[in-house]
């Protein structure tokens, strides 16, 4: 399964032919231009706009706003859809659109990450890719951060349980590991300087990792061993991994105090500042005070 931006059916044809795999994204869904995307065994060659029965989210790529009328083919469906386009700027027109749809996290609406669908579109087969995707990462680690978190609640569904620790007593590198309903295990492990967000997903016998890190993401996989007993390398996915959830993270400052709010105080105290999304300064002591936690 791979992400590809495909503007119309013959690029779907040829994706299909030279990947020889079940295919996650096909495009153009109407007058918004970009790509769908969505968890397919087949693609709908047919019609390109529609979806499965069973997939359970959309990802509708596009820099233009989105509207009610824009979503119509949609509108039927029981998809969380996300979206990298701009809501309604009018209270009513923002209204009208259905509840499911929501603004999709900014990692999948940065630029890193349509540097990397281009890539995959040109070499449907690489083993790594590399897309600097939170702007100028070596002096402003916070974006880097904030968008780490958000995607890992995105792409590994709910979490159930949250450890946190310095690896040395009073040093500043630490290691947070957060448990998933599905399964998934999340690891962010960073200090002030170099954060690394590791993110791995392991599905029967298959391994698919998602590495987040200062200068960008990588993404590969391998699925087994070889004859020889060495890892089986196979189609790096960026899909896979996430559009598999529609859960949030629940940040701090917003309704519902979630684990993200023990992440960040682990972040905090370890001398990494974060910021909320609103821009307002986050405190250990703040976050702290909302777990009963004494510092």
């Amino acid at each position: 399964m791979v992400w590809a931006q495909l503007e119309d059916e013959q690029s779907v044809r040829d994706a299909i032919q030279v990947l020889d795999m079940p295919l996650l994204a096909v495009g153009n869904p109407g007058a918004m231009g970009g790509a769908l995307a969505t968890q397919l065994e087949s693609p709908p060659l047919d019609d390109l706009r529609a979806v499965p029965e069973g997939s359970s989210t959309l990802l509708i790529m596009t820099e233009e706003g989105v509207t009610s009328d824009c979503l119509r083919p949609w509108a039927s469906g029981t998809q969380q859809i996300f979206t990298t386009g701009s809501f309604p700027a009018e209270p009513q027109e923002a209204a009208a659109l259905p509840d499911r749809v929501r603004l999709a996290p900014r990692f999948l609406r940065s630029a890193g990450f349509r540097a990397a669908l281009d890539l995959l579109e040109a070499s449907p087969t690489p083993s790594s890719l590399h897309a600097d995707f939170s702007g100028n990462t070596g002096r402003d680690l916070r974006s880097l951060l904030i968008d780490a978190l958000d995607t890992l609640q995105h792409v590994g569904g709910a979490v159930v349980s949250l450890r946190a620790k310095q690896d040395t007593p009073g040093g500043a590198r630490i290691s947070v590991l957060l448990k998933h309903q599905t399964g998934a295990i999340s690891t962010i492990r960073g200090d002030a300087s170099s954060p690394v967000v590791r993110r791995q997903l392991v599905l029967g016998s298959e391994e698919h990792l998602l590495e987040i890190h200062a200068q960008g993401f990588r993404a590969y996989g391998h699925q087994g061993l070889d004859e020889g007993g060495e890892p089986e390398s196979c189609e790096s996915s960026l899909g896979f991994a996430a559009g598999t959830t529609i859960n949030r993270f629940q940040h701090a400052g917003e309704e519902g105090r979630g684990p993200a709010d023990l992440v960040w105080l682990s972040l905090l105290q370890a001398g990494i500042d974060l910021s909320l999304r609103t821009g307002d300064s986050v405190r250990p002591e703040d976050i702290a005070s909302m777990h009963g936690i004494r510092l």
